[in-house]
């Protein structure tokens, strides 16, 4: 969990660019993410941002569920720093 832990910090701002362009993606209309005040916070807040946004779009589902579809299956794997490109 520990090593889990420091890729998504090191790799945060990454998460938090992909995330929020799929949530801009789900919800053109959709303002700005503010910042949550640290590189984690913001990518954290960015998944439940994309998520609620895909929701809205598509119909409710688990969270889990959206954010794993969303990042392919990546998110909790440990090669999160390969994020598919938002279509």
């Amino acid at each position: 969990m520990r090593n889990w832990l420091r890729s998504f910090a090191a790799l945060a701002e990454q998460v938090r660019i992909h995330f929020t362009a799929l949530a801009h993606a789900h919800d053109p209309e959709l303002a700005a993410i503010e910042p949550a005040g640290s590189p984690v916070r913001d990518a954290i807040a960015a998944i439940g941002v994309a998520v609620r946004a895909a929701v809205q779009r598509h119909g409710p589902r688990p969270a889990w569920s959206v954010a794993s579809q969303l990042s392919n299956g990546l998110l909790l794997s440990n090669a999160i720093w390969h994020l598919p490109r938002p279509s």
